[in-house]
């Protein structure tokens, strides 16, 4: 998902005589300044010093139903309808309409929901398409001062995205929603698209004049230019040649209360324990996004002391005075951690990040230790009046240092200056600006490259980027062994690695419970009749099936998700996708997702209960006139053990079932999993065996291409295990993916294959079909399969 921001001037006149825009003049540091309500024509006096209303916005954060959303349909597009979030009534008892569009309109600040612009939108929506549009109101917080709703806007954001989410779940799709926002309901939206991971179909943040990047076309030695404050997304005009402020210069190490052993003695900081600090860059502070969430994922992922160095007395400063006060920051940084380890912390145990202004910041500390600290990680180092400067940060500095260049055409700093310096996507603006590099997601392998230039052809000798400890470390999956208590796994394909705790107590109260009620099993049948839009059918409810597409003459595919996963998540899309191109089936996805986005554990524990349900609405279909012979079910991971599951239930009658890498932890000795013995032909694609999938044959066919453990343009774990999916559906279309039988699983991990050649994969449901449980001619039932390469 791409988020664009654009820029906007708003003129005005004032009473009896026409004068000069107010809002001109502006410079970026004036206390006061204009700034219009939300399109109302009418201009605010802003005190950029006011104090934020903070309780206010945790108060209003904390209730979400201070988010009003009204909805507005072709049926009633002057009277809105209040939906209220998790009150599935209002939704049920309005026009809301699952399968349409769905289009949310956000106004700004002093704005309501009633305003000009909303008004304006809706109608044009409406009039052009049968749609749902929903405003949301926020005027409780957007008609404080400007200051206070600015700091609320992201909590607003995340509130939205929840809604989103849960409509989701409802049936709603992710690829039918965009997003409008006007104002500070531009910073709003994206918010609320970020909470949705990025999922959404589109947003829009409105604006009246559309102009091109402002930073782009600078080159060093310019007077004047653009430049974004920490990744806020907001540009600053930088002269450089503004007189340099050094009266103001900040005592950062009174603030973080150096040579006070009080302060640390009576903290949790403990001495034994690793120690992250992370440093932000110019118009940044200690509570901005970066450290946010660098800090919940170095907490997510080990047991360390964090400590933000805030410097945003300076970095509040223009550009220029910023820059020139970065070394004595540094410098005292680096006397701050000199003092820690005169308590008992450990050079080795340091490691210190910094962003843009904050990669130099902590160029500088290290070198004021001597270069002793562990490691240090500078985010895209800024570039501007860097090139020539001799405090910027560099390869000795710390025992490791490793730079990530995101915006090497301008807002970064360019060349290498580390020990390694990675240049994901060449180093350039693509697929992520600057401002939006997402810190701490753990998804790029850089290779080191055979020049220093910017060029992305690149050799082989891979290092994870990215990682969290003092080390460079590889893919946090692997070296996990069973009965390992902690360990990582992706969110159903998602790239996204959750840690899990294996000893989390078992939710049994909520398995239990949703095991009582079959409705909680959603049933989405696809067709090529419609093939987007799905129908729900609910057992026991012939009615839901007879005013369905579902044909009992055609074969029917089941798709089943895994962990975290959803109907609408990318492998079930896939896989419909491709079933219904192959062939004229009846698609049913099951979306499990309201058990399957618990913790692992408990997940893992409600699989056979959410199969058998899965399987009685096989039987079901069957006394309705289906056919087990025409039944495919397919399952990804945690889905492959439903699947096995379901048709156990259904005596092993249906006719085939393939599971995509079943889930591999906690899976050894669970006599639940997935086994040969589930349905009249089981199949079983296994691409990570090294951790994340189930290792050990468990079907009649057990596939391990490429050896089982890593695929081919793979670098982690969590990518292998997404290829079974993709293989199938690869399958599915070409039917071009052959495998050699092998003698031993030994042989079928080695690669050492060279018996006869057998499809992997596809849509045949006669493919192998087990008569009375015997393998087809000259095949050993328990041989282990491998694509042959």
């Amino acid at each position: 998902m791409k988020y664009t921001q654009l820029l906007f001037v708003a003129v005005a006149v004032s009473a009896a005589n026409v004068i000069k825009d107010p809002t001109a003049g502006y410079k970026e540091g004036d206390r006061f300044f204009y700034s219009p309500g939300d399109e109302d024509d009418i201009l605010h006096l802003v005190d950029s010093h006011e104090a934020v209303d903070e309780e206010f916005i945790q108060h209003y954060a904390r209730n979400p139903n201070n988010n009003v959303y009204w909805l507005f349909t072709r049926d009633n597009p002057d009277n809105h309808q209040v939906l209220h979030f998790n009150d599935i009534d209002s939704i049920y008892n309005s026009n809301f309409d699952t399968s349409k569009a769905t289009v949310f309109l956000v106004h700004g600040w002093n704005g309501n929901g009633n305003n000009n612009k909303n008004r304006r939108l809706r109608e044009d929506f409406l009039r052009d398409d049968d749609v749902n549009v929903i405003v949301l109101d926020w005027n409780r917080l957007a008609n404080r001062n400007y200051v206070t709703a600015a700091n609320g806007a992201p909590a607003v954001g995340r509130a939205l995205g929840q809604f989103i989410n849960w409509l989701v779940s409802l049936g709603a799709s992710y690829d039918q929603i965009h997003l409008v926002g006007f104002s500070l309901g531009g910073p709003l939206v994206r918010n609320a698209g970020w909470e949705t991971g990025g999922k959404i179909k589109r947003i829009t943040v409105s604006a009246e004049n559309i102009t091109k990047d402002p930073t782009a076309g600078y080159k060093e030695g310019d007077r004047f230019f653009y430049f974004p404050g920490d990744g806020d997304h907001t540009l600053h005009l930088v002269d450089t040649q503004a007189p340099v402020d050094l009266e103001d210069n900040p005592d950062t190490h009174q603030v973080l209360q150096y040579n006070e052993t009080f302060s640390v003695v009576h903290s949790n900081f403990d001495t034994s324990k690793d120690t992250v600090f992370l440093v932000h860059g110019w118009i940044g502070n200690g509570n901005n996004d970066m450290n946010r969430r660098l800090r919940d994922a170095f907490l997510q992922d080990g047991d360390v002391n964090i400590i933000v160095l805030d410097w945003s007395c300076l970095a509040y400063r223009d550009y220029v005075t910023a820059v020139l006060g970065v070394p004595e920051v540094g410098r005292a940084l680096g006397r701050f951690i000199n003092w820690l380890v005169s308590l008992g912390a450990s050079y080795d145990k340091m490691h210190l990040v910094g962003f843009s202004l904050g990669g130099h910041v902590v160029g500088n500390a290290g070198r004021e230790t001597g270069s002793q600290v562990r490691r240090i990680t500078g985010l895209d180092p800024a570039g501007p009046l860097w090139h020539i400067n001799e405090d910027r940060i560099t390869e000795n500095d710390a025992k490791y240092v490793e730079v990530i260049h995101t915006n090497a055409n301008f807002l970064g700093y360019p060349n290498p200056c580390g020990d390694a310096d990675f240049y994901p996507n060449g180093g350039v603006a693509k697929p992520y600006p600057h401002q939006t590099l997402p810190y701490s997601t753990l998804h790029f392998d850089e290779e080191k490259c055979i020049t220093h230039t910017l060029s992305q052809f690149c050799y082989a000798d891979l290092t994870f980027q990215g990682v969290s400890a003092a080390n460079v470390i590889k893919d946090p999956t692997a070296d996990y062994k069973e009965g390992d208590r902690f360990f990582y796994f992706p969110g159903d394909g998602d790239d996204t690695l959750h840690l899990v705790d294996s000893q989390e107590p078992i939710e049994q109260d909520f398995i239990l419970n949703y095991a009582r009620n079959p409705d909680n099993n959603a049933y989405w049948l696809f067709t090529r009749n419609n093939p987007d839009q799905q129908q729900v059918l609910h057992l026991n409810d012939a009615a839901s099936l007879h005013n369905s597409n579902f044909d009992t003459s055609k074969d029917t595919v089941f798709l089943v998700h895994g962990w975290n996963g959803n109907g609408n998540n990318k492998m079930n899309k896939r896989l419909k996708e491709a079933f219904l191109q192959n062939n004229d089936v009846n698609i049913i996805v099951l979306d499990w997702n309201r058990l399957a986005n618990r913790n692992y554990v408990t997940a893992r524990n409600g699989v056979p209960a959410v199969g058998r349900a899965l399987g009685q609405f096989i039987n079901w279909l069957v006394s309705l006139g289906a056919s087990y012979d025409k039944m495919h079910l397919v399952g990804f991971s945690l889905g492959a053990h439903l699947v096995g599951n379901a048709g156990r239930e259904t005596g092993g009658k249906v006719s085939r079932i393939t599971g995509l890498d079943p889930a591999g932890p906690l899976w050894s000795r669970n006599t639940d999993r997935i086994t040969e013995e589930d349905a009249q032909y089981v199949e079983v694609i296994h691409t990570n065996t090294n951790f994340l999938g189930y290792t050990n044959p468990c079907g009649d066919a057990d596939f391990y291409p490429n050896g089982g453990g890593s695929m081919p343009g793979c670098w982690t774990n969590t990518c292998s295990h997404g290829k079974a999916y993709d293989y199938m559906a690869s399958t599915v279309t070409y039917n071009h993916l052959l495998a050699n039988q092998c003698d031993t699983l030994r042989d079928a991990t080695r690669n050492r294959c060279n018996g006869d050649l057998n499809p992997m994969g596809n849509s045949d449901l006669n493919k192998y079909k087990v008569a009375s449980r015997q393998p087809p001619a000259g095949r050993d039932p328990r041989s282990e399969e491998t694509p042959y390469s």
